[in-house]
């Protein structure tokens, strides 16, 4: 509800998974199948290991090794090989 405050741990924030949106694939086609990739999901967030598959509709999920604290809707999420840009999206 609006006007709504939670309070809780950081840790609560943490998520390990989520889906993106207008996902562009730039330097390898769409993966049917997992592939391993390094994630940035704001600015200043430290590239986090995970699995990306692509989704129908220009989607895709990406699974975190580890939970990664405020994933937020509305940011961008790009993937890595290495120093290489492979694609990215926005969070949904």
């Amino acid at each position: 509800d609006a006007g709504t405050v939670t309070v809780g741990s950081r840790n609560a924030l943490e998520q390990t998974r989520l889906t993106a949106s207008g996902v562009n694939w730039i330097s390898l086609d769409a993966p049917q199948s997992a592939v391993r990739v390094s994630a940035q999901i704001r600015h200043r967030h430290k590239p986090a290991a995970g699995s990306v598959i692509a989704l129908a509709d220009a989607r895709a999920e990406l699974i975190f090794d580890e939970g990664q604290p405020a994933i937020t809707p509305g940011q961008a999420v790009v993937f890595y090989e290495g120093d290489t840009v492979v694609g990215g999206g926005w969070i949904e």
